[in-house]
């Protein structure tokens, strides 16, 4: 049974790294991020025009679990915050805290015997980490709500987990291998989904909105899946309190999983790139891998300035806030 094995360079965040002594195949790990607050066409109480996002909502997450077993890169895109904080609460906590529990959750797996065989059982603990942390944002009344976007590294997978909009690409030997779908209201899958959700319907032929809560119903939502957003998961019962939808909710909270084997080809070279919706907006998967292979002798930071570049070019002057990873993964 190969065990993945890491080697970890930290190309922004540190310059230490951590050695795997042991005599099967390494990986090892370069990466970076970027980050732009984007801009807006907006007048002002004068009548001019503001070119900058006074707010940053996009947050990220790049952490190792507390034995060296797990690797996590994430995106967590926030909506609907609090203006006058300039961030996103459900966003930040993510990004501070939801690794924590994904790690916790899949921490007991290490101890199954051919876990890693068992795809299914993976797949139903991630989904559960993101009910029960989504239940606990509930509780705690968050506001607004967040997107996610991960690539988890566990044993000899890695494993793509998306919630919303932002997007993970996977390049495989320089060539397109594999990306996370978006989770809009009109797409077939999710058109679907929504109709045969409790309370859920479409406005503007592409955003969410619930029967149980028609105060932002003429607007919708423009994501279909996500964190918070808890006006498109609650109902109310006879006593007018919020009552939580668990099963079928318009919005939902369980998020689109694959798994992917790492292969046991050591000249094989992978690359992913991890981006909110402001960075596809612009830029297409083919024209991401196309971007990736003209750059890829450049450091990772080089190639994030330039991904994040590329897109404040193409999507000007209507520019979302801004976050990229890129991954490179070499066997050793």
């Amino acid at each position: 049974m190969l065990r993945l094995l890491l080697i970890l360079f930290y190309s922004f965040a540190s310059n230490k790294k951590a050695i795997a002594t042991n005599n099967k195949l390494e990986y090892n790990f370069f990466y970076s991020k970027a980050q732009d607050k984007g801009k807006r066409y907006r007048k002002d109480a004068n009548g001019q025009k503001d070119k900058s996002r006074p707010y940053m909502e996009d947050e990220y997450v790049i952490a190792d679990s507390d034995d060296k077993k797990m690797k996590i890169f994430g995106i967590f895109d926030g909506h609907r915050g609090d203006n006058k904080k300039l961030y996103c609460d459900i966003s930040k906590d993510l990004s501070k805290n939801f690794s924590k529990l994904l790690f916790n959750k899949l921490k007991f797996l290490n101890e199954i015997k051919d876990i890693i065989k068992n795809e299914d059982k993976i797949k139903k603990t991630i989904e559960a980490a993101f009910l029960e942390y989504d239940k606990e944002l509930f509780k705690k009344n968050f506001k607004g709500g967040s997107t996610a976007n991960i690539v988890l590294f566990f044993k000899n997978k890695m494993i793509f987990i998306n919630l919303g909009d932002s997007r993970a690409l996977l390049i495989k030997n320089g060539k397109y291998e594999f990306s996370t779908e978006d989770h809009k209201a009109n797409t077939p899958v999710e058109a679907l989904r929504i109709k045969n959700s409790d309370g859920g319907y479409i406005v503007k032929k592409y955003r969410l909105a619930s029967t149980h809560y028609k105060r932002n119903a003429k607007h919708g939502l423009g994501v279909s899946r996500s964190f918070g957003d808890f006006d498109l998961k609650i109902k109310y019962n006879n006593k007018r309190e919020k009552v939580f939808i668990e099963k079928k909710p318009p919005l939902s909270n369980c998020p689109d999983i694959k798994i992917y084997n790492l292969s046991e080809n050591k000249n094989d070279e992978y690359a992913i790139i991890l981006g909110s919706d402001g960075i596809w907006d612009g830029i297409s998967n083919n024209y991401m891998t196309e971007i990736y292979n003209e750059n890829k002798n450049k450091s990772e930071k080089e190639i994030a300035d330039k991904i994040k570049k590329t897109a404040i070019y193409l999507t000007d002057p209507h520019i979302d806030n801004i976050t990229v990873i890129i991954v490179k993964i070499k066997a050793n």
